[in-house]
């Protein structure tokens, strides 16, 4: 009897004297964050007057603000025969923000060749950090800017641009 009262009080007593503390809680992982592009590309058209950016928005007021900018506030182009096909894409590109971000990084205006990619979004455990890849491959007789805009699950995070790196060839 004495037997089954100690391996009760000792049983009881490891229990008791178990916690929380000890047990070994798994760090963040870093994970990529799944993205859809709206629009990329490197144009030649002077319908973009906005510099070198990169931009976070979050909602339908600040992306129309974007969208005015990015198409020079124009619907058409000077000649009047098409749509902006930037408009046209931008205005029509589905975003729920309430469950998106829009991730935006522009180039600056310029005679060359370039390129400019978001190549990787990663969260981290207190931020998210956009990779972009800016190229510039030489230079050219016409006046180009390059883009990318990217939608994204919305983070309650910051989000922190960082180049990959800068080249010039």
């Amino acid at each position: 009897m004495k037997k089954v009262i100690v391996f009760a009080c000792l049983f009881l007593m490891g229990i008791a004297c178990s916690s929380d503390d000890n047990k070994i809680v798994n760090p963040f992982e870093p994970r990529q964050v799944e993205m859809e592009t709206i629009l990329i590309g490197t144009d030649t058209d002077d319908l973009r007057l906005i510099r070198r950016e990169n931009r976070v928005i979050n909602d339908l007021e600040s992306w129309q603000v974007f969208v005015n900018a990015f198409t020079n506030g124009r619907p058409d182009f000077d000649d009047g025969m098409d749509d902006n096909p930037f408009a046209t894409l931008l205005e029509n590109a589905i975003i729920d923000f309430k469950t998106e971000t829009v991730l935006v990084v522009v180039d600056n205006i310029g005679g060359g060749n370039t390129t400019i990619d978001i190549v990787e979004v990663m969260e981290y455990k207190d931020q998210v950090v956009v990779d972009i890849d800016r190229l510039y491959y030489g230079i050219a007789a016409v006046i180009s800017q390059a883009y990318h805009i990217v939608k994204v699950p919305k983070i309650n995070k910051p989000i922190v641009f960082g180049e990959l790196f800068d080249m010039h060839f």
